[in-house]
């Protein structure tokens, strides 16, 4: 057996927010041994999965659409060189 470790990588879990929504990630990290996240979107999410128990669905839908917007207005920016 190997140690599996899982990178993400903001433009990924983008991605995978917008296919599968928490759900999807959480399905994907499902046998990761330790992950790795770039800072953004990808932390953030990861700080939100923390919290997800704790959480009605109304509000981690809430979160999940503030993140997914949060990560496409950085990817704006990024794009425009600010």
């Amino acid at each position: 057996m190997g140690f599996d470790k899982k990178y993400f990588l903001n433009d990924n879990v983008l991605k995978l927010l917008k296919t599968g929504g928490l759900d999807g990630i959480r399905d994907w990290m499902k046998k990761a041994d330790a992950v790795i996240a770039e800072s953004g979107v990808s932390s953030d999410v990861l700080d939100l999965l923390e919290d997800y128990k704790n959480l009605s669905p109304e509000k981690i839908q809430e979160k999940t659409k503030e993140l997914i917007e949060k990560a496409q207005e950085e990817e704006r920016k990024k794009r425009l060189g600010r």
